[in-house]
């Protein structure tokens, strides 16, 4: 465990034993196996059940890390000491949203400091709302609309190692015009990964022509060799093929959605054209073409998605996801949860990718797997 990890934890678990602050900061049930709880909560996402300030605080800055790493591609518990070591107050006024504000853009760029920051983002920012050129990088001159209001999207995250500290801002032009060139090869250090989702566990990544593509008068391409990834978890699940079909009849089933979001981090990202990727202006899909550098793992579960029923560009009907919630959970898989709800040989389910089990059961097993659901 970090040395700065056991810092933020000591100063809890104190807190929690003197007893000294107002009833509902401390926990009257608190015992010594609380600290090994939360502890382990950043690698278990699992807590003594007791609820009270000081827990679900350090929880917080955990959960907060977390969302940190997994967009900036570091290690939680490095983006954890990072804060701690500039940590010069109380850590119930530290850790809140002002100071590590949540990071919901898909545009992450990291900077070794302020300097890097300043010299390769420039003077002129690009306004979300009415896409005018303004020097200001939180409002605009033209519209007055601003980065901090109510109404945020399509904003740039940019985050210095040095200084530990992010900001949401408008997209710098001269990061938009180095890192958004359509079908051309760029090595994008400053992003600091993107994400695989897929309903099966993945033990290797290797460039490889997929074996489903876009097929019909819009064509995928079948020649590239390729990693496919987006920019965040919300447009690798669109990215899947039959991703709707999948979580529909999931949810159907009664089984629990888990997704594997996998963060590659490599030297190079290539950016398909519509030509390449038809749909690639919905999923954001980039292409990774040779092996990772690194491979970060975190595990979700789809709490609620939302599908319609759409047509696609060459007339295939069917549902679509737009989007879904998730939340961080323990390693599970897809073919073992099925296996064990239906009772079936869990050998024989893994053997199948999971995907391709579910859409291929056929739709007469389908409905006696539902109707045995309603009889449970």
């Amino acid at each position: 465990m970090a040395k700065i990890k056991v810092k933020l934890l000591d100063d809890v678990i104190k807190g929690l034993e003197e007893k000294k602050d107002f009833p509902g900061r401390w926990c009257k049930d608190y015992k010594s196996s609380c600290r090994d709880y939360l502890a382990n909560y950043g690698d278990t996402q699992e807590d003594c059940g007791h609820k009270c300030e000081y827990c679900e605080k350090y929880k917080w800055a955990v959960d907060r890390a977390i969302q940190y790493g997994e967009k900036l591609a570091l290690p939680w518990n490095e983006i954890l000491t990072s804060w701690e070591e500039n940590r010069t107050y109380w850590y119930m006024n530290y850790y809140q949203e002002c100071n590590q504000p949540r990071i919901d853009s898909k545009d992450v760029f990291v900077f070794e400091s302020v300097k890097e920051m300043q010299e390769k983002c420039g003077s002129e920012f690009i306004c979300p709302s009415c896409g005018s050129i303004t020097a200001d990088p939180y409002e605009c001159t033209n519209c007055h609309w601003k980065s901090y209001g109510l109404l945020k999207f399509n904003l740039a995250f940019l985050y210095c190692k040095k200084e530990r500290k992010g900001t949401s801002c408008f997209m710098p032009k001269a990061l938009k015009k180095k890192f958004r060139l359509k079908g051309k090869m760029m090595k994008n250090k400053n992003r600091a990964s993107m994400v695989h989702c897929s309903f099966d566990t993945v033990t290797e990544f290797i460039p490889r022509v997929p074996k489903q593509r876009v097929e019909g008068l819009f064509t995928e391409d079948d020649k590239i060799k390729r990693i496919c990834v987006a920019p965040t978890v919300q447009q690798a699940l669109q990215g899947i093929p039959q991703s709707g079909i999948v979580m529909e009849t999931m949810k159907e089933l009664k089984l629990p959605i888990i997704v594997h979001a996998y963060y590659l981090k490599g030297g190079f990202f290539y950016n398909p054209t519509e030509e390449q990727i038809p749909d690639v202006s919905v999923t954001g899909e980039h292409w990774l073409l040779q092996n990772p550098d690194s491979v970060y793992r975190r595990d979700y579960e789809v709490t609620d998605f939302l599908t319609r029923r759409l047509k696609d560009m060459n007339g295939k009907e069917g549902p679509f996801l737009i989007g879904a919630q998730i939340k961080q959970v323990k390693y599970q898989e897809n073919g073992l949860n099925f296996a064990k709800k239906f009772q079936l040989n869990e050998d024989i389910v893994s053997s199948v990718a999971f995907r391709s089990l579910i859409v291929n059961c056929g739709d007469e097993l389908i409905e006696i797997l539902k109707e045995k659901v309603k009889t449970e």
